[in-house]
């Protein structure tokens, strides 16, 4: 069943059940974090599905893997305190249910496959999610600066985490010609095109 994004914003208030106002930041962060970095990797599918694994194409994109595997690791390190779970002993760890991540993943996953929107144009939504504001609430870059912030109230470490979100818009920067020819249909490039613009098969 598809989740609405109000319906997203209802799950970090229900997160807050078994807590308080920290618990509610921390689930707003976690679940940020986890939906830009879905989305992420979701439209570098989108982009190989296009390409069809071609060379030097496929080569081009090799490069993107890697930072965006970064917003997954952080996205999983941060849940991997808040995912609730029963050890074997009976003791109940974390509040945010697994399915509540589900939930978001998929919609991030749709996100991405929005076929109303061109790929220039996905690019700037992953922008705006990176660094002004995601569906859950926070922008990647806000939530992973309060997420340090809270590990470290004293300030005495790095609280500031634009180096990811710089290193994967600097990647879409320096290709993006090559990107704009894909989001035109370049058939030197995209070959299998259907007649509204968009790849005629889908990422899952």
């Amino acid at each position: 069943m598809k989740i609405t994004r109000r319906q997203l914003r209802r799950i970090i208030r229900e997160a807050v059940i078994s807590g308080g106002a920290d618990e509610q930041n921390m689930a707003e962060i976690s679940l940020s974090v986890k939906y830009v970095a879905v989305y992420a990797k979701q439209l570098s599918q989108w982009i190989s599905f296009i390409i069809d694994s071609r060379k030097p194409e496929i080569e081009q994109l090799y490069t993107l893997y890697p930072l965006l595997k970064q917003l997954t690791v952080k996205a999983d390190m941060i849940a991997s305190d808040l995912l609730k779970r029963m050890d074997d002993y009976g003791d109940v760890s974390g509040y945010i249910p697994k399915s509540e991540y589900s939930a978001v993943e998929e919609e991030a996953k749709r996100d991405a496959n929005n076929f109303e929107e061109t790929l220039m144009q996905k690019i700037d939504v992953l922008e705006s999610y990176l660094y002004d504001q995601s569906p859950i609430g926070m922008s990647y870059v806000e939530a992973m600066n309060a997420f340090l912030t809270s590990a470290d109230p004293a300030n005495q470490y790095v609280t500031e985490d634009r180096g990811t979100a710089d290193d994967i818009m600097q990647w879409f920067e320096d290709n993006g010609e090559w990107l704009e020819r894909l989001s035109d249909g370049d058939p030197s490039i995209a070959h299998k095109w259907n007649h509204r613009g968009h790849p005629d098969y889908r990422p899952a």
